[in-house]
């Protein structure tokens, strides 16, 4: 196993034969593999989306109307339907197919005239330039992506700086809480795992804080019973999807090209794959 952070690098290496396996493929390049007599496609829909983290101790995210004129800002079809080409718009933190996924809750409307009258009553100004961060080859896309938010934010009055950084930058700036916006994924296969982590213990310092939400999570992870803990996790995201501390984008495909005569690999929607009966036939 190597490391290719370039998505043409690794399409090539699966064409040219120097590779049997790649993951992370952009859904727009399925239609190339497939017509590739070598090579086959193996797709699953992860338990993965991707998000905005806000700073929510920072003008303009610091007030509920900020944060909800973000979240309508955002065109997420034309992220999914047009540069994509694969995943689901998000709504909330628990994707679908995980514990806790509240269907109630539906991806935040697109319109820039609403994001421009919450941030008015927000009392946002404008005029500082927000910092963007993003990490460089974690996921499909994310250079099209982040530009095109960046577009439709500018477009309603949020100025962004994107920077694209390598991933160790990225943890580290992020960990530090060095952004007002950044961007990544949250791959869960229990609710757990991520809200209490990133909203409950706030690991990358966003400064958000709902003691309600907070009480909400500590039971969820105390509960034995799973229907009961399905009904506390919907909850807490009914509360967090009214204050918008994280900007959920789409729910993300995993796609594998692989050379036709491998066989035996699994993909998880977890974002883990299984190699253990993995042959070349």
């Amino acid at each position: 196993y190597r490391p290719i952070m370039e998505d043409f690098t690794r399409i090539a290496g699966l064409r040219s034969g120097e590779l049997d396996i790649a993951d992370t493929i952009p859904p727009d390049q399925v239609a190339v593999l497939q017509r590739d007599e070598k090579l086959t496609v193996l797709r699953t829909m992860a338990w993965d989306q991707l998000y905005l983290g806000l700073k929510c101790d920072q003008p303009p995210f610091d007030k509920v109307e900020g944060r909800q004129a973000i979240n309508h800002a955002i065109d997420r079809k034309v992220l999914v339907e047009k540069i994509l080409e694969g995943g689901r718009p998000a709504a909330a933190i628990v994707p679908q197919g995980v514990l806790g996924y509240h269907d109630g809750l539906k991806p935040y409307a697109f319109d820039p005239e609403k994001a421009k009258g919450l941030l008015a009553k927000s009392g946002f100004k404008g005029g500082t330039r927000l910092r963007m961060i993003a990490p460089e080859g974690w996921y499909p896309k994310i250079k099209e992506i982040t530009e095109t938010i960046v577009s439709q934010l500018r477009t309603v009055g949020l100025d962004c700086g994107l920077t694209i950084m390598e991933g160790a930058a990225f943890t580290q700036a992020r960990a530090a809480g060095n952004y007002n916006i950044y961007v990544t994924g949250g791959a869960s296969w229990d609710p757990d795992q991520l809200a209490y982590q990133r909203i409950r213990n706030d690991v990358f310092k966003s400064g958000y804080k709902n003691d309600k939400v907070f009480s909400l999570l500590h039971e969820g992870r105390t509960t034995v019973d799973q229907n009961k803990r399905a009904e506390v996790y919907r909850a807490a995201q009914e509360i967090l999807y009214q204050e918008g501390p994280m900007v959920w984008l789409y729910q993300m495909e995993h796609i594998y090209g692989l050379k036709k005569n491998v066989k035996g690999l699994i993909g998880y929607p977890f974002k883990v794959f299984d190699l253990r009966k993995t042959e070349r036939a």
